[in-house]
């Protein structure tokens, strides 16, 4: 009777551990084209800069394997000299403000996220909060996005992120010996898809 019971006891322990590995099987995800798309204001014109080099590493847990059911980790990178505008110009005022030269990436790392929300439209609503570090000055932010798995077990993710340029010691850029300013405050579009 004792063997049985040893016996039992261990085909539920390995059943248990079966179902929990697929109802948490972690999978780590990577995308190498990441866009960025930074929209700001001047006293002359709207302005735009854009980046498809950005690159984003992350790790979620899934439920079976086809369902998000936690973020566990994130990262997200990009090179200051990969954001590209129509105007020349543009682009070089904002390296220079940026210091790119010293700080040659904007960086996002995530400490920690909150539950994934999933969507009637089957998409997951995902929130976490990390370090973003622009021009070598790091805060915390909190940074919502909306994500959707497709059949190839890829995750596309979009969002956006409002901040101003002097929360990380940034001076707004100047043209044409200061006749032209631009705003403090950005806004910050990107679009994620990441692969397995």
């Amino acid at each position: 009777m004792n063997i049985r019971k040893q016996r039992y006891t261990w085909v539920l322990l390995v059943l248990t551990m079966m179902l929990v590995g697929r109802l948490h099987g972690q999978v780590r995800y990577v995308a190498e084209n990441a866009k960025v798309k930074v929209l700001g204001t001047s006293t002359l014109h709207d302005w735009s800069l854009v980046s498809d080099k950005g690159v984003c590493k992350a790790t979620f847990a899934l439920q079976g394997t086809d369902q998000l059911k936690a973020l566990q980790s994130l990262s997200f990178t990009v090179l200051v000299k990969t954001l590209q505008s129509e105007h020349g110009g543009l682009a070089k005022n904002a390296y220079e403000a940026l210091n790119a030269e010293k700080y040659s990436q904007i960086e996002f790392l995530m400490t920690s996220a909150d539950a994934i929300v999933a969507q009637k439209d089957g998409s997951y609503k995902v929130t976490c909060k990390g370090d973003l570090t622009v021009a070598g000055v790091s805060k915390p932010i909190t940074l919502e996005a909306e994500c959707k798995m497709g059949a190839d077990k890829s995750i596309a993710c979009t969002g956006f992120y409002l901040m101003r340029m002097t929360s990380h010691n940034v001076r707004p850029p100047k043209m044409m010996l200061g006749t032209i300013k631009t705003g403090d405050d950005i806004h910050v579009d990107f679009v994620v898809n990441l692969k397995p």
